[in-house]
């Protein structure tokens, strides 16, 4: 089932007031998208999964991340957290074909996948493209990564 949503910011955690200087309030920019849920049935890389949905199976991208600095890692994350586990997925943009797809994928109903990768330093954050993610969240999680480089977290921990 497809459902057309408009959303301020799907995690909350995003929403938090520090970030309001600089990437503005995100209740200014409001973003269409497609909210998807199904199970993870397939870590493929560092940045990909195949979600089984009612229908269909779905290879996801995840969005806003650069995994070429820690592909290990990012697959070993991603397999512990939502392989075999039922998500959220929420398509920002246009996707290349039916089948696969650009999104910001959340686990334990909360908590996206990209965002956990770039504040854990496991991954760099990757600017998305025009108009395939919320330019507030991607403010966001530019600023997550900047946080985790002044905390040496990571793979900036060196």
């Amino acid at each position: 089932m497809l459902i057309l949503a408009t959303c301020f910011f799907a995690n909350a955690q995003d929403g938090r007031p520090e970030f309001y200087t600089i990437c503005g309030h995100p209740q200014n920019e409001s973003v269409s998208a497609i909210r998807l849920s199904g199970r993870v049935t397939q870590i493929v890389d560092s940045d990909t999964v195949v979600i089984k949905t009612e229908d269909k199976s779905r290879t996801v991208n995840l969005v806003t991340v650069d995994v070429s600095s820690n592909e290990h890692k990012a697959r070993r994350f991603l397999s512990k957290k939502i392989l075999n586990q039922h998500v959220l997925f929420f398509i920002y943009g246009t996707q290349n074909n039916e089948n696969q797809i650009f999104a910001d994928v959340f686990y334990d109903e909360v908590y996206s996948a990209s965002r956990s990768l770039i504040t854990k330093g496991i991954v760099r954050y990757k600017k998305p493209d025009v108009y395939t993610f919320s330019k507030y969240k991607a403010c966001v999680y530019q600023r997550l990564e900047e946080m985790a480089k002044e905390d040496k977290i990571g793979i900036w921990a060196k």
